[in-house]
């Protein structure tokens, strides 16, 4: 789909009332928001108790670990680095983003989950899910101030796929965090939370991401 004109005016206008961070200075701020969020959300997972290895083998502990740490970073560099056009992200990336992440984090998790993982009491779902939503949180608002008034076209679009990056970092921190590994568990108490992330970045988006324009 082709913007319009007059949308094409407002985002020039809006850039044109918007002084324009250098790279050097867009950098220094992503680096301050994002240690700041990390030592956070650090915080968080360690006074939880850190990593728990379980019943679990070294290899499934660590092979989702970083199976998971590859899309938690994938999605998170799609939905914040700039695009090269002014206009942000293609609605087609971003789709791609909030489609694939939850799949692509169950599929690895249920081969190891269906090999190894024992029963787990229901009430453990809520308990563990409800804390990997709140993990996700601080993650999602750093992503949002970065972005904040940065997409012209899909602001809730944008927000979901930063809500979608967030939770697939705080459901990596569930696996570290969580011995059980059970189907339902794993999908109910680490995956879901992704998409209700998804579901929290898109109200953030709403409000937050899209363009002002001055006057308007």
């Amino acid at each position: 789909m082709t913007p319009s004109d007059d949308l094409r005016a407002k985002v020039l206008a809006a850039a044109a009332s918007t002084p324009s961070p250098t790279r050097a200075a867009w950098r220094l701020r992503t680096a301050v928001l994002s240690g700041l969020a990390a030592l956070g959300a650090l915080g968080f997972f360690f006074g939880k108790g850190g990593t728990r290895r379980g019943d679990r083998s070294d290899a499934a502990l660590v092979g989702t670990a970083v199976l998971w740490a590859i899309v938690a970073a994938s999605v998170t560099w799609l939905g914040l680095k700039p695009a090269r056009s002014m206009l942000g992200r293609s609605r087609a990336t971003l789709l791609g983003v909030l489609v694939g992440t939850a799949p692509a984090l169950a599929a690895t998790a249920l081969l190891v989950a269906l090999a190894e993982g024992p029963a787990v009491d229901p009430r453990m779902h809520l308990a563990c899910g409800v804390l990997t939503v709140a993990q996700g949180v601080l993650p999602l608002a750093a992503l949002a101030v970065l972005r904040r008034g940065g997409d012209p076209l899909y602001p809730v679009v944008t927000g979901a796929s930063l809500g979608v990056a967030a939770g697939a970092w705080s459901a990596l921190m569930a696996h570290l965090r969580c011995s059980y590994v059970g189907v339902p568990h794993v999908l109910l108490a680490h995956v879901l939370p992704v998409l209700v992330l998804a579901g929290v970045g898109a109200v953030v988006g709403a409000t937050l991401l899209r363009v002002r324009v001055r006057g308007s």
